[in-house]
């Protein structure tokens, strides 16, 4: 029974536990960064506070096609002359309580099409309010994955100067103990020792930017700007082709982003918003039709019926059509129409100028994705071909036929061409990001 407990809890030790001590670094994924920005961004609740806004709208102006519906009472005390019945004279310093109530309600029966039209425009207003929150999220994915990527370049690139650092720190040894036995020059050794030194000062360099990269990335989280985290790279994170670079044409892609893109979208929902406003402010000038209803009665404390017999007797329905014709209202109605198209001329505008945009976005991020490309399979034979001098002169070095510095300057290529091709691969992950942005069909969940 001992041993069988003793087994359980070594199982319970060794299973992974995500460490969030104040010392550990806790592990971030992509994902998870994406997942917090959204929750603890500002503007994406406001975004989405002003959406519910607009969605509360939209039950307004259905409503007005309701009837309305109000009741009103008024008690006031009046004194000066006036008839009183009780006495059956004018009286000139009389004071009566008087108090009066009423039920009212009213329908619209034709006011131009203004509550269509502004039913219509609420619609619009608010297909335009969710493409701009689905966009505002499209623009924190964008930047959430740009500094993710950095942290991880600047992670990698830490690790190759570690790794080079501990080589060099062995071959500093061997150094040192031939340098001894009189087989290779002092020189060497000095030479060995400024390597190292200036490997160290280049891991320092790396382990600033990588602080102040995740500082940036843990800020936009919500998080405290220094916070322990530790970046990974997702398996969906290995860079992929998109599509076959000599078939597709700049126009297929232009057509994409005109069908997905929130913000070209809205541009075409605000577009429609401003035409119901044309048709509303037009409204003003025409005549509207509406019926109503009054059930009201009052009291006049100096007639002779009590309170409840004064209610009942004037008791009163009141119950017609009311026709209104706008004659001159100074200009408003004529003014807030050109107003409207003006508006509306601009939301055209705008719309044109998005598209110019967006085609300049898609040739950009389609040059530059095919670039990276290029660039990643023109680094991975560099990086071929600096591996292989650097085992050459490795082994050189080790036999005495070659010299510290040939070796040095081997080191610092295959660092070189390993940086490279470290940043050729995170910088095509970002152009396929750009690109799905560029497009509009980036989400949370698809990278």
């Amino acid at each position: 029974m001992r041993l069988t407990q003793i087994f359980i809890v070594i199982g319970i030790c060794s299973l992974p536990f995500k460490v969030t001590g104040q010392n550990a670094n806790s592990v971030i994924t992509l994902d998870e960064a994406i997942e917090q920005s959204l929750f603890h961004n500002q503007d994406i609740i406001i975004q989405e506070n002003n959406l519910k806004a607009s969605v509360y709208k939209i039950k307004e102006t259905y409503s007005r096609l309701l009837p309305s519906l109000s009741t009103f009472g008024q008690f006031q005390v009046r004194k000066g002359g006036q008839f009183i019945e009780q006495q059956s004279e004018f009286v000139n310093n009389a004071q009566t309580d008087n108090f009066y109530g009423a039920i009212d309600a009213s329908i619209n029966i034709f006011n131009g099409f203004n509550n269509l039209n502004s039913i219509q425009e609420s619609k619009n207003n608010k297909d335009a309010q969710a493409q701009l929150l689905k966009r505002t999220k499209q623009d924190l994915i964008l930047e959430i994955s740009t500094l993710y990527l950095k942290c991880l370049i600047s992670k990698e690139l830490i690790l190759i100067v570690e790794n080079n650092l501990k080589t060099q720190e062995t071959i500093l040894e061997k150094v040192a103990k031939e340098s001894e036995l009189g087989k290779r020059a002092e020189i060497d050794l000095y030479l060995q020792k400024a390597e190292i030194e200036k490997l160290k000062l280049e891991l320092l360099k790396a382990n600033g930017i990588f602080n102040n990269d995740k500082s940036s990335l843990t800020s936009l989280m919500g998080s405290e700007p220094n916070s322990n985290i530790e970046v990974i790279e997702p398996l969906k994170l290995k860079p992929e082709i998109l599509f076959d670079s000599t078939n597709t044409k700049l126009d297929s892609l232009y057509r994409i982003a005109l069908e997905k893109r929130p913000d070209f979208i809205r541009a075409n929902s605000n577009i429609k918003a401003a035409k119901n406003r044309i048709r509303i402010q037009g409204s003003s000038i025409l005549p509207t039709l509406s019926a109503f209803y009054s059930y009201n009665t009052g009291y006049n404390s100096g007639f002779i019926n009590d309170f409840s017999t004064q209610i009942d007797d004037n008791l009163l329905n009141e119950y017609g059509l009311r026709l209104s014709i706008p004659l001159f209202n100074n200009l408003k109605g004529r003014s807030a129409r050109q107003q409207a198209k003006v508006d509306f001329y601009n939301a055209e505008l705008e719309k044109e100028k998005l598209e110019l945009q967006i085609k300049q976005q898609i040739a950009v991020a389609h040059q530059n994705y095919l670039e990276a490309l290029k660039t990643l399979i023109q680094t991975e034979k560099q990086l071929t071909h600096a591996e292989l001098v650097y085992d050459l002169e490795t082994e050189r070095f080790d036999l005495g036929v070659s010299d510290i510095k040939r070796y040095s300057e081997a080191t610092d290529d295959i660092i070189k061409a390993r940086s490279d091709a470290i940043q050729a691969k995170y910088t095509l992950m970002f152009q396929e990001i750009f690109l799905k942005y560029a497009l509009g069909s980036l989400k949370y969940g698809t990278i």
